[in-house]
């Protein structure tokens, strides 16, 4: 169990995931707590999906991407 959770739900935001997830590294940096950050893709087109965990400074295992059925 986790002290803090951060579900971030996605569309089609390859091009601004990676900064987000560079704000939250910067923000828990200093947090002495358990935390998770849970990206949710929505159907993504645009390799939302694919996201390269190595890209951004937080563990891989803080960051569960669950993938939600397209409604289209």
């Amino acid at each position: 169990m986790y002290s803090v959770s951060v579900v971030i739900p996605a569309y089609n935001e390859i091009d601004r995931i990676s900064s987000a997830l560079e704000s939250l590294s910067s923000f828990f940096s200093n947090f002495a707590g358990d935390y998770e950050i849970i990206i949710v893709n929505d159907g993504s087109s645009d390799g939302t999906d694919k996201l390269d965990r190595k890209s951004t400074r937080l563990n891989s295992s803080h960051i569960p991407l669950p993938r939600m059925p397209s409604s289209a």
